[in-house]
């Protein structure tokens, strides 16, 4: 079946709720950014997003180029309740 690009889109029920996942990876570290600790009683678990995923995109920016940090802070300030992601799996 190979590869495949899904888009997600997490909404918050409250906010400040975390999207609940953590990220690996980025530029400074020469690493593709990975999805990991996925809690499934969570914006991201109710999304679908799963351990293991690559994240190509937030808010529609591809992240291939950033540092870890600065990809964290573009999730951390998503406005509002919805956060879109591109992943491959």
């Amino acid at each position: 079946m190979g590869r495949q690009i899904h888009s997600l889109t997490l909404k918050r029920e409250t906010a400040g709720q975390k999207w609940g996942f953590g990220l690996t990876g980025g530029k400074d570290v020469s690493l593709t950014f990975r999805i990991e600790k996925v809690a499934l009683a969570s914006p991201a678990g109710s999304a679908g997003l799963k351990n293991m995923d690559y994240l190509v995109k937030v808010s529609g920016q591809e992240v291939f180029e950033k540092r870890h940090g600065d990809v964290v802070n573009m999730i951390k300030n998503a406005p509002g309740d919805t956060l879109e992601l591109e992943i491959e799996r």
